[in-house]
């Protein structure tokens, strides 16, 4: 096994090393259980998410194995060391423990076993491996320290990895797609730029001339980049989070990622060029708050952030109430491109009052930053009394307006994805839809209806799935994937 020595001390010395998988299966299915004696888990069957996609890279992609997989960290009590021309090699090691990575040894053994016509493709894997060689007079000690720490990291939420959601990919899209109407007094209509990878905006301006950077600066003013922190900022906020928010750019991303997730699965249609206007139209709500806020008479200086998002939210709730059967025209302001008259006096006059009760010096928390954290908060500023003028009515729109557009967008939605399918679908030969057809049938991942639609793949491009078609095909692509198929064979 390759390996570089990493450092050394009087209890124990570290290698890194570069471990084969099919060595580390074989040692897995000679020893079994005596090797994991280390380990705090035993193995959760490849049925669980995390297994079920390390078998999915060694069945797929086992040349990506090394960059997807954290890899394996052991202990043992001796090495036997071999040097050459080409580096360091370890050919013996004694009591050898895997203390961290069970799931992914016992999932390259299962493959080994399960899948003996798969075996050549463990050639090509390789598991990162970090190595502690440990003194006997130590090992009683350190050893299961090494374990208990190696396996205490903090766990990775699904809306840790929210910026490869297909969410994401949509408003980017959309964003590249959609003109926002000429704001009064410009001679142009511009866009408002989605930044799904931080520093985007920028990266697209690398490698253009200097009239082309100047063209690209001009259709995507700065003011208007909508990074993803700031739309989870203003669509929290609006839909009442605002003590939420007020805990920090990354703990609102995750909570409001979490929410996204689930809302998406439900219906992802939802989230559409409406959507995308409307959180340009929030944006604009916060950036007037932003400018105008340190003006005021009665702001003292700090906490405008927390101001700007408990505003929003206070705002929002009293048109709620006071105006049961409306709400703001979000679409109003997206086509202006700016704020109504009334709608920012009415935003400065709750910012007041939302600035003195948030500071109130009979507040429970002493910190007025901590303080915008807590629920209590919120609480007390729900109870702020306000009288929307009546003049508010002539940028609101009836709940009954508002879900009759939110169809249309969602219509169009669904058309766009319908048309996005058929696209995927026809990338593919019709040989790789017979391939698939073959390997689904005999592994039993096929309905009747999957039978009809494959029937047509495998005559494209004379014969072309409809949309419903597409969907269940790419749906059965993930499938047969997931349970081995070789799209690359």
């Amino acid at each position: 096994i390759p390996c570089l020595e990493a450092g050394s001390t009087s209890e124990y010395t570290a290698y890194l090393c570069n471990i084969p998988g099919k060595v580390l299966a074989d040692l897995y299915n000679t020893y079994g259980g005596r090797l994991l004696e280390g380990n705090v888990r035993s193995f959760l069957t490849v049925k669980g998410k995390i297994n079920k996609g390390i078998r999915n890279t060694i069945l797929n992609e086992p040349s990506m194995f090394f960059a997807y997989n954290n890899g394996i960290a052991a202990t043992a009590s001796e090495v036997e060391l071999e040097k050459s021309q080409s580096g360091t090699s370890i050919v013996g090691i004694t009591g050898l423990q895997i203390v961290n990575g069970g799931q992914t040894t016992v999932s390259l053994a299962t493959a080994l076993l399960d899948d003996k016509d798969r075996a050549d493709d463990l050639k090509n894997i390789f598991v990162p491996m970090k190595l502690s060689v440990v003194t006997p007079e130590k090992a009683i000690g350190l050893i299961p320290n090494i374990a208990k720490y190696a396996n205490a990291q903090n766990k990775v939420s699904d809306a840790d990895f929210f910026a490869s959601h297909p969410f994401h990919r949509r408003m980017e899209q959309i964003s590249r797609l959609t003109f926002a109407p000429a704001a009064t007094g410009a001679q142009y209509e511009t866009k408002w730029f989605y930044e799904r990878a931080r520093g985007q905006y920028l990266q697209e301006q690398m490698r253009l001339t200097p009239a082309k950077k100047k063209q690209f600066e001009l259709q995507n003013p700065k003011n208007k980049v909508i990074k993803k922190t700031d739309l989870a900022k203003v669509q929290n906020s609006w839909m009442g989070n605002p003590h939420i928010v007020s805990r920090g750019a990354q703990t609102n991303f995750s909570a409001f990622a979490e929410w996204i997730d689930e809302a998406w699965n439900t219906n992802e249609a939802q989230f559409n060029e409406r959507y995308f206007q409307s959180t340009a139209a929030l944006l604009l709500i916060f950036q007037f708050l932003e400018q105008k806020i340190p003006k005021q008479t009665w702001y003292e200086g700090g906490y405008r952030a927390n101001i700007i998002y408990y505003t929003t939210a206070l705002f929002h709730r009293l048109i709620k109430q006071q105006f049961s059967s409306a709400d703001l025209d979000l679409m109003l302001i997206w086509n202006k491109q700016e704020l109504p008259e009334i709608v920012q006096q009415v935003l400065l006059d709750i910012a007041e009052k939302v600035f003195f009760k948030i500071t109130d010096p009979q507040r429970k928390v002493i910190n007025v930053t901590q303080w915008c954290k807590r629920t209590e908060c919120w609480d007390g500023v729900r109870t702020l009394t306000y009288e929307l003028p009546l003049e508010i009515q002539s940028c609101l729109i009836s709940v009954g307006e508002v879900k009759s557009a939110e169809r249309s967008a969602k219509k169009a939605q669904k058309v766009t994805n319908d048309i996005n399918a058929q696209v995927e679908v026809i990338k593919y030969s019709a040989e790789i839809w017979k391939r698939v057809s073959e390997f689904a049938v005999m592994n039993h991942l096929v309905s009747p209806t999957d039978v009809s639609a494959l029937a047509v793949a495998c005559k494209i491009p004379d014969k072309l799935p409809n949309s419903y078609q597409s969907k269940r095909l790419l749906d059965l692509l993930s499938k047969v994937r997931e349970e081995g198929f070789n799209l690359e064979q």
